[in-house]
């Protein structure tokens, strides 16, 4: 009876404010309600559910007050009858917990046996791994086999790893007889292909007796593929040795792709390989070779090239060209790109930047009407072009006019006023998650206002975020915003670095999001590993105390910089070798500068070798210019030192 009396009060408070709008006034002020709003949440986290009840009455027409109907509710999900989430589901759809929801009632319903439940609220819209699996197993209990074993198969022939509620419905489909030996090796191998080797040992159990040797071989081979030069050993026919040396050479030809093309001649003279196999392997040894500019093999290479099979080998053929600085190679290689691709601003200037190259006297005036013409570009290679000709670079800021009654009506919409209070209760996890579900749903002109307004509140991250969802690309206050300048601007003047150059790095590495966290562990605006940070700080006798210093702006400003300032006296005053080094590590530049010879500026930056890293350099000093135009500085994309330093070790 206790149970009764708390739960109906919360099913009728559901029901009777179904059909209310919610819509915040803008203009009220809730200051007090932040405030008691997270001493509900604190009642609620302490289990004072009668002071967490009293503060709730208060908060009805608070932007944030659905948060503690969902809060209570996944509190007491296993204890609430079924229509009160259900009421909540139906009343909250565009709220993005709302989801979270209602994937915990399904996963708990389903645990709890009640299919009939869970197949009248279950929506593959909605539905997760663990969920469709679920689902399969509830056709499994109803007694439709042929529904199940069917989404068994499906479930089961993928390279990724399966929940564990996909566990019974595994077990079950292969005591039926359904799991064959075809079905487990072909997982294994999508397991291998997608460097999953923890699921490919997992998977050999699955094997019969008479085959488990012959995965654990399969596992040794991916661990440990240069056993694949014993080719007496792996001369056996059968599909199962095929998969064996088609995935040993696919893991080799990254470390070693000169190795890997002697052996795959030779294997093709044993064995038939699937065409799709041919294609895919023959683009990667030759895409590997390209990378490592290794021109052995070149013939075969091109001849691949010029199947139009690979088109990503034509622009890395390209760049070996540039790499020997072979003018007429450059030229032949850019006319067999497609023509939409040849037009792109990249190739453009290389064309131009090749004819001047190999005829510079004849007719100078023609390279600078074609520079001219790329100049007027906004981008790297226009920017480049500009500083062939000595040109202003073309910054092109164009705002949108925007009518008014657009930007009202974004502003009062639910979700924004809930992303706006997460925002001020410095709960930024929480207001992206509303602000980016919202995004979706949103036109182009509703996605500028949305930038427009994320910039009044200096949420410079979103701002950036939003402009470029709306293709916004010519205004430059929304895409290149001075977010923290008084702190840039100081500690580059303490490092006497380019405060153009900080902001650059600032906006390629975060967007301005101070709370920035990359899967890799770097953290902050200037996405600092925390080894880097402890290191700089020592250096510097700064105080450091761990990793929630880099999620201060101020911290990881001042770190960030004196980083920056490091590696440009390591790089002697060299932007694109420290931005290199910034992105790649100095160890790898001073490698790439080891191996490169003597090569122009523009040459090597575009023969980087990791793409990542060349974008990076590219767009980070393409940044440096519109930061430089936007602080009234010299908007040249590089110094002379920097267009006449000698790109090498020697």
């Amino acid at each position: 009876m206790v149970r009764i009396r708390f739960i109906l009060p919360l099913i009728l408070l559901l029901v009777s404010i179904s059909s209310q709008a919610n819509i915040p006034d803008t203009a009220i002020d809730f200051s007090r309600e932040r405030v008691l709003y997270e001493q509900a949440l604190h009642a609620l986290s302490k289990g004072r559910i009668g002071s967490y009840q009293r503060l709730r009455k208060q908060l009805t027409q608070y932007p944030l007050y659905p948060y503690l109907l969902h809060r209570d509710l996944m509190r007491r999900l296993y204890t609430l009858p079924n229509e009160a989430v259900a009421a909540f589901i139906r009343r909250y759809p565009d709220l993005p917990v709302t989801r979270k929801l209602h994937r915990a009632w399904l996963k708990m319903l389903a645990t709890k046996g009640h299919w009939d439940t869970f197949n009248t609220h279950y929506e593959p819209a909605i539905a997760n791994d663990s969920l469709q699996c679920f689902f399969y197993r509830s056709a499994l209990a109803k007694g439709d086999v042929e529904k199940a074993w069917s989404g068994a198969k499906q479930l089961w022939r993928t390279g990724q790893s399966r929940p564990d509620s996909c566990d019974p419905l595994f077990k079950a489909w292969h005591q039926s007889g359904q799991l064959t030996a075809d079905l487990v090796w072909e997982r294994i191998t999508l397991a291998y292909e997608r460097r999953n080797g923890t699921l490919g040992r997992y998977l050999i159990r699955f094997l019969p007796d008479n085959e488990k040797a012959l995965g654990q071989l399969y596992r040794s081979v991916y661990r440990n593929p240069k056993q694949l030069s014993d080719t007496r050993r792996f001369s056996p026919s059968g599909d199962r040795f095929t998969d064996i040396i088609y995935i040993g050479l696919h893991r080799l030809s990254y470390k070693d792709p000169v190795k890997t093309l002697e052996l795959w001649n030779q294997y093709q003279a044993q064995r038939p390989f699937t065409e799709s196999r041919q294609r895919a392997m023959n683009g990667r040894i030759s895409l590997y070779l390209l990378k490592q500019f290794n021109s052995q093999e070149l013939s075969w290479i091109e001849d691949l090239s010029n199947s139009g099979q690979h088109p990503a080998l034509i622009e890395w053929r390209i760049r070996l060209a540039l790499r020997e600085q072979d003018w007429h190679d450059t030229l032949t290689w850019i006319a067999q790109l497609p023509e939409a691709t040849r037009n792109d601003p990249r190739w453009r200037y290389w064309e131009i930047r090749a004819q001047e190259a190999l005829e510079p006297i004849p007719a100078p005036e023609y390279f600078e009407r074609q520079y001219d013409e790329l100049a007027k570009k906004r981008g790297f290679y226009g920017f480049m072009a500009a500083t062939k000709n000595g040109s202003k670079p073309t910054i092109s800021d164009l705002p949108v006019t925007l009518e008014a009654p657009v930007h009202n009506s974004v502003s009062t919409l639910p979700a924004i006023q809930r992303a706006y209070e997460f925002f001020l209760l410095k709960d930024l996890t929480a207001a992206r998650r509303e602000w980016n579900f919202l995004s979706n749903r949103l036109s182009q002109p509703e996605l500028i206002a949305a930038a427009r307004i994320a910039h009044e509140w200096k949420w410079f991250n979103q701002a950036i975020r939003s402009a470029i969802s709306a293709e916004q690309w010519d205004d430059m206050e929304l895409r290149f915003p001075l977010a923290f300048k008084d702190k840039i601007v100081q500690q580059s003047q303490r490092n006497n670095l380019n405060s153009s150059w900080v902001f650059a790095v600032a906006r390629q590495e975060s967007a301005f999001m101070h709370d920035a966290r990359s899967s890799a562990g770097a953290l902050g605006l200037l996405q600092l590993m925390p080894s880097t940070a402890k290191q700089v700080a020592r250096r510097a006798k700064f105080s450091y105390r761990g990793k929630r210093d880099l999620l201060n702006p101020t911290t990881n400003i001042l770190l960030g910089s004196n980083y920056l300032a490091q590696l440009l006296k390591q790089f002697k005053g060299n932007r694109v070798l420290a931005t290199a080094a910034y992105n790649a590590g100095p160890h790898r530049v001073k490698q790439w500068l080891n191996s490169s010879g003597s090569l122009p500026f523009d040459v090597w930056i575009e023969t980087i070798p990791f793409s990542e890293t060349r974008q990076y350099v590219q767009n980070v000093l393409s940044f440096s210019v519109i930061y430089s135009d936007k602080l009234g500085g010299n908007s040249q994309l590089l110094s002379m030192d920097e267009i006449s330093h000698d790109y090498s070790l020697n």
